[in-house]
């Protein structure tokens, strides 16, 4: 008995349908989630203004992928109001938010326009001095782009040479 060949070009196929699907996911996402919120010209977010009454760090244990123990931090900056602002994209500044001379202190915060309510602001500011700024996850924002501009050309360029056959 013969074994099952395996076809090559098939599954070369398949991956570049594959390929095709993500490239018209990107370019439909892209535009709606990633570019209205690489501006950052401040005047496009909401600004909110409050005194900083105290943070905290959560950390939340979950099960991810193929049942991987994963833990997750989030700062939590207890405003006057006791309302809360979640920081959990970026430690970098945290230890700076966290100094015990901060409390009591003005914080400002801008909220971006497809986040969720006071949960990773744009930018955030603690009497008037920014401590987190939009530039810091920015990069993301423009590899996506750039990564959809490249598919779609990628992708564009396979299918005229498909057409033309």
């Amino acid at each position: 008995m013969k074994p099952p060949q395996i076809d090559f070009v098939n599954m070369r196929n398949y991956r570049e349908i594959g390929l095709h699907f993500f490239t018209v996911m990107l370019i439909i996402m892209v535009p709606l989630f990633v570019v209205p919120n690489l501006s950052t010209d401040l005047k496009n977010y909401q600004r909110e203004t409050n005194v900083l009454k105290d943070t905290r760090i959560d950390v939340r244990e979950y099960r991810g992928k193929y049942f991987q123990k994963k833990v997750e931090k989030t700062l939590v900056i207890l405003l006057q109001d006791e309302s809360e602002i979640h920081l959990s994209n970026s430690q970098s500044c945290w230890k700076e938010i966290q100094n015990k001379n901060n409390v009591g202190k003005k914080i400002t915060f801008y909220s971006g326009n497809n986040t969720a309510d006071r949960m990773n602001p744009v930018q955030l500011e603690i009497e008037d001095k920014v401590i987190y700024d939009p530039s810091e996850n920015a990069k993301w924002g423009y590899f996506l782009v750039l990564m959809t501009v490249g598919l779609a050309i990628y992708s564009g360029n396979k299918l005229r040479n498909y057409l033309k056959t």
